[in-house]
């Protein structure tokens, strides 16, 4: 842990300076938080390894001094977060990558308890393969191999809320993401949310600064602001309306953008929920969203119903508008609908069915990452399969795309040990499978899989993963094996 501490520190010395790297080590000294022991909890006196014959008064003691420091340091300034490491093998005929990933999720502060309160998430990736001294390309080459190291750090969020003084609620500075906006993007800068206000509940917020732009070198003419403005005109209903303006300059272009979002979200009768968002690029409409989920407990009936509507050519725009023109080039307009339907019959058997159908306005515009298909598929599961504890998925699934229809069936085989230990073992089908990262489209893909879940204890969970693909060009081997401490 300390190392992986330390390694993350060093990165972020070269990313983001020398503040924040003290801050990360600052922050893994100051945790009140013992490994493998939970937040104020007592930690149990082994009387075989200390020894029996110890007086009663002695235990106690010993037992005490565990237990006030981390009931104290809780109760002030509580710490929650995770920490993972990852190790990830990749293969195909020719090419083989190693690497090591960790990533580290830290809360210090509690909004109720709390006026002041620190988040951060970051990752480092290590290359164990190191970095190729030729300028050829690989299959398994990312978004972090553009800064020709063999370990990179990279952070995602770091970021303090403040209680603002009314009628101000919260006011955020430094890195963090916004979710909630038209589109997902990173901010370098400051938000303010008022508090609820009036019969409506009203909401006002505004944002500025910079983008986070984690792969490029300059931020010289990048800008991101914003504002929105969200309310509950009426009971389990809520609307929202943002702007958001990016400034984006790069290699030699420079990108002015404004865009417009409006959502509506209303529950009706406790059991069903509507989602409608749509967004506007400058005076022309962008995109369309719709969604609703109906669950109705009684009968363990769930159904969702989605489609989805990009309205005009999106071309290139700033990362924030098109994070991935420079691998799929102009995006034409289509329309995707789904649907599915899931239903429990008691304990021993559950189905799920559903279809996606996807169309382009113009049948001419068919390209790599944007074709049309249909695909309808049939899950039932058997529960307790032979032995108890085991659980028997049958997917059946039927392509039809180019005038070609294409059926394949999909099996898994769930084995729960103890409600501790998950192993998973089964094959599955796509007609289509995207890379956006090395700009390839792969065709009739069939995965092999094995998983492995283990919950070590109230703290600890291992996983291990290994898949098998299979495709018309080339077999590739994935291995995936982690672990995830949560305090």
């Amino acid at each position: 842990m300390s190392f992986m501490l330390g390694t993350l520190a060093m990165s972020t010395f070269m990313r983001c300076g020398r503040f924040g790297g003290l801050l990360i080590l600052w922050l893994a000294a100051a945790s009140p938080v013992a490994l493998g022991q939970e937040p104020g909890e007592a930690q149990e006196v082994d009387q075989d390894s200390c020894g029996t014959d110890l007086p009663e008064d002695s235990q106690e003691a010993l037992r005490s001094a565990f237990a006030e420091e981390p009931e104290k340091a809780e109760s002030r300034f509580p710490v929650h977060g995770s920490f993972s490491l990852q190790y990830r093998f990749r293969k195909s005929h020719d090419e083989s990558d190693h690497d090591l990933h960790s990533v580290l999720a830290l809360d210090v502060g509690e909004e109720t308890q709390n006026p002041v309160r620190f988040h951060f998430l970051g990752r480092v990736t290590a290359d164990l393969d190191g970095i190729s001294e030729d300028d050829e390309s690989s299959a398994f080459d990312g978004l972090v191999d553009v800064f020709d190291q063999s370990v990179v750090g990279l952070i995602y969020e770091c970021s303090l809320d403040f209680d603002g003084p009314a009628p101000i609620e919260v006011i955020r500075l430094g890195r963090q993401s916004l979710i909630d906006t038209p589109v997902v993007a990173g901010l370098d800068g400051a938000l303010v949310e008022s508090e609820p206000f009036g019969k409506l509940e009203a909401t006002l917020g505004a944002y500025g600064g910079l983008p986070t732009h984690l792969y490029e070198s300059s931020y010289e003419g990048d800008l991101l602001a914003g504002a929105y403005a969200q309310a509950r005109p009426w009971r389990s209903a809520r609307l929202r309306v943002d702007w958001m303006h990016v400034d984006d300059e790069r290699e030699g272009l420079g990108f002015d953008d404004d865009l417009f979002g409006i959502g509506f979200w209303q529950g009706i009768g406790g059991s069903m929920q509507v989602d409608v968002r749509a967004t506007f690029l400058e005076e022309a409409s962008r995109d369309l969203r719709l969604l609703a989920t109906c669950q109705h407990a009684p009968t363990e009936l769930r159904v969702q119903a989605s489609y989805y509507e990009l309205f005009h050519t999106q071309r290139q725009a700033s990362i924030e508008i098109d994070p991935f023109y420079s691998s799929a080039l102009d995006y034409f307009p289509y329309r995707q609908a789904g649907l599915s339907v899931a239903r429990s019959f008691g304990e021993c058997f559950d189905v799920a069915a559903g279809t996606d159908v996807r169309r382009l306005r113009e049948s001419g515009d068919t390209g790599p990452f944007n074709r049309e298909f249909e695909r309808y598929y049939l899950a039932p599961t058997f529960h307790d399969f032979l032995v108890d504890g085991t659980d028997l998925t049958i997917t059946g699934d039927l392509w039809d795309a180019d005038d070609d229809a294409t059926a394949a069936v999909g099996v898994e085989l769930l084995r729960t040990f103890k409600e501790s230990l998950d192993a998973r073992i089964g094959s599955s089908y796509a007609l289509f499978k995207q890379d956006f990262y090395d700009v390839s489209e792969r065709f009739d893909v069939r995965t092999y899989y094995l998983s492995i879940d283990c919950r070590a204890s109230k703290r600890l969970r291992l996983a291990g993963r290994y898949e098998l693909e299979l495709d018309d060009f080339d077999t590739y081997h994935n291995l995936r094996i982690g672990a995830t401490w949560t305090f």
